[in-house]
């Protein structure tokens, strides 16, 4: 049933005369209001479901994006091998250890991954492949990371894992170069020393790149990292001069045009690349470092404190200046 508009004003103007004498004006507009929008629903409109089925059924403005993909997040990463972005990676039988999955890893700081040994731990950053003609004894893969020992002691080993092969060939950890200069101004028990780790490939793979290196202390044990190994060869007969890489840049201060004057000079010299580790540095030089980054000529990466050093910003510059070696090197 459908009144008219006529019907409803008479309708409404009874309700009004009789409510008017004996009603109050603040309490009068609360069923008269409501007596109006009724009303209005049945008049202006037609059936008086249309409305409310329409108010129930109202949509919310939601973000139906799709999540990221899994490739673009193992990318941030960079030290994670590209074969953790592969939705479904090829299941390879192990017949020493097991390849680690991405959430078996263990990180800290975001770009850290960790080895826990029976004599210290270890916070890896990255790994490469090292085959330059005058590396002694051969061919290796080099560790850069961090560790809680001033001289590590324990035996560790290197699961190289290769393409196509579920078992790693496994190669001795030859060495734990300190690459502290100076190393009795950092000398104190349970500081993280920086080192560089040295596993020889063995005779049967040294033409051949692992996809990633996995520490370990035991040949066959599971491990928690799993670092991606760089190899970005030359073309053939091309050979770079030299390179410039910078200790991680913590500058709270507008530097900008100290950096490009020293970047012209690096260049003007001969440098064909400069790589920068960015703690957390002024906007303004994050401008100037993606300029040179779109000319090829810097290379800048993300960086943290591994373990339980500070990672934030305004806290981490606080907290090296504290740092012994760090005034020695000043």
């Amino acid at each position: 049933m459908k009144l008219s508009h006529n019907t409803a004003s008479l309708a409404l103007w009874k309700v009004w005369k009789r409510f008017r004498p004996c009603q109050s004006w603040p309490i009068l507009p609360i069923p008269f209001l409501a007596l109006v929008f009724w009303i209005g629903l049945r008049t202006s409109v037609g059936p008086s479901r249309v409305i409310p089925r329409a108010l129930f059924h109202l949509r919310a403005n939601v973000d139906n994006s799709t999540w990221e993909k899994l490739g673009d997040v193992v990318g941030r990463v960079y030290n994670l091998p590209p074969l953790y972005g592969i939705e479904k990676r090829p299941h390879l039988v192990s017949k020493c250890g097991k390849y680690p999955a991405l959430v078996d890893l263990s990180f800290s700081n975001v770009y850290w991954q960790v080895f826990h040994s029976s004599d210290g731990t270890f916070y890896l950053y990255s790994a490469f492949f090292d085959n330059r003609t005058l590396t002694r004894p051969g061919p290796s893969v080099r560790i850069l990371g961090m560790a809680d020992r001033i001289k590590p002691a324990v035996r560790t080993h290197c699961q190289l894992w290769y393409e196509g092969q579920g078992t790693p060939v496994v190669a001795k950890v030859v060495e734990y170069r300190h690459l502290v200069i100076g190393a009795s101004d950092n000398k104190r028990k349970g500081t993280l020393q920086s080192y560089l780790l040295q596993c020889v490939i063995p005779e049967s793979h040294r033409q051949r790149v692992p996809q990633s290196v996995s520490l370990v202390e035991g040949r066959c044990d599971r491990s928690t990292n799993n670092l991606r190994v760089v190899h970005n060869p030359l073309p053939e007969g091309e050979k770079s001069n030299f390179a410039v890489c910078v200790k991680g840049m913590d500058f709270d201060e507008d530097i900008s045009l100290r950096m490009v004057e020293w970047f012209e000079l690096l260049f003007l010299l001969g440098a064909d690349k400069v790589f920068v580790y960015d703690l957390g540095i002024h906007p303004n030089i994050s401008k100037i470092l993606k300029h040179y980054e779109s000319k090829g000529k810097v290379d800048v990466r993300s960086l943290t404190l591994p373990g339980e050093q500070p990672t934030a910003r305004g806290l981490v510059r606080r907290y090296l200046q504290s740092q012994d070696f760090q005034q020695a090197a000043k």
